[in-house]
């Protein structure tokens, strides 16, 4: 009972889609703020062709808690972004 409560449900695949997505707008915002909507668009677009290529990506709903997850979705910068998923 306390590691389900303590560990919380794992992770969705929808939900590991949505924490990729979320860091490459935030990179987007950091490292390209000139870039325009097609562009973030464009680089969300291959940060999830390239994540199904990856097997480390497919064990994220089990390697991730949800508190880091839930962290990491309100985080405003990619610094503490980061800082969340240590």
């Amino acid at each position: 009972s306390f590691l389900v409560t303590g560990c919380g449900k794992s992770l969705t695949p929808e939900e590991c889609l949505q924490l990729l997505d979320r860091y490459v707008v935030l990179l987007a915002v950091s490292d390209r703020p000139d870039a325009t909507a097609e562009q973030r668009n464009h680089m969300r677009q291959r940060a999830k062709e390239l994540s199904r290529r990856d097997p480390q990506f497919g064990k994220c709903g089990k390697q991730i808690p949800r508190r880091k997850f839930d962290c990491a979705m309100t985080a405003p910068n990619t610094d503490l972004f980061e800082q969340c998923l240590m």
